[in-house]
């Protein structure tokens, strides 16, 4: 029964990034909204947005990466030397992403028709969220300091205080893909977030370092935005519509490459 205690470490974990990320954006609100007033704090918020996200992610990040090192980095195992990124890695990486962005793509529009009002909320909260304000500060949140600290906590630290408690590793990468997918407290996001938190898990488990997996999320967080803009503004629907049905098989063949790649 001792080896189950080490899920408590891993529901911290889970409960540290959360309360930072769910508790500083609060605290500047008050903060900003006790030297301003309201409807000037509130102005000065939502024209900030992605500072705020960033400012975020970098108190997460610190904790985080504190906490990983302890437990993971500087220990030396068979379990951790291989920690390099070949180049060929790398692509088959980036390569996955593209194919599963569009094939989530695909999902999305099924979600809008079986579920138009949380689609609707996710729609807006997208828009009020500045996740399509483009800036060095956008980059910085979105694609440097969130995959960073989100895969150091959950395909890091959650998962390997999960394999310490002898489940398999298909019951480790559902649970903390769940708790991923819990983490964006949106029913849309969440449930995408899920299916790309499971395969952030494989990523990790394959190439044995969660260099992969962020690798992977900060590649996912530019193709939900920059790429999904940029397709929508330079091809036609038909050629869309195209690479979103053609991701499908890729995603497959992407993920027989990465087998074969980390093959024993």
């Amino acid at each position: 029964m001792k080896k189950y205690f080490y899920v408590i470490p891993a529901f911290l974990a889970f409960l540290l990034i959360l309360g930072i990320l769910y508790c500083v954006p609060i605290l500047l609100s008050y903060t900003l909204i006790f030297f301003f007033g309201y409807e000037r704090a509130y102005t000065l918020y939502m024209d900030h947005i992605t500072a705020v996200s960033m400012i975020s992610y970098l108190i997460a990040l610190l904790p985080s990466a504190i906490w990983y090192h302890l437990a993971i980095g500087r220990k030396k195992g068979d379990h951790n030397k291989t920690h390099t990124l070949k180049l060929s890695h790398c692509g088959a990486v980036i390569l996955l992403v593209f194919a599963l962005n569009h094939a989530i793509s695909l999902l999305l529009s099924i979600l809008a028709l079986l579920l138009p009002h949380a689609t609707m909320a996710y729609d807006s909260l997208v828009e009020n969220a500045g996740m399509t304000a483009y800036s060095l500060t956008w980059f910085l949140a979105v694609s440097v300091l969130a995959p960073l600290a989100e895969e150091m906590i959950f395909r890091g630290l959650i998962c390997h205080y999960l394999k310490k408690t002898r489940m398999p590793f298909v019951a480790v990468n559902m649970i903390q893909a769940a708790l991923f997918g819990c983490f964006h407290m949106n029913l849309i996001q969440g449930i995408y977030a899920f299916i790309l938190g499971l395969f952030l898990g494989y990523l990790a488990y394959r190439y044995r370092t969660v260099k992969a997996a962020i690798l992977a999320h900060a590649v996912f967080n530019l193709c939900g935005t920059v790429l999904t803009a940029l397709e929508a503004a330079f091809l036609s629907p038909s050629m869309q519509t195209t690479i979103i049905l053609l991701s499908l098989p890729l995603t497959y063949i992407m993920l027989n490459v990465i087998r074969d790649q980390t093959a024993d």
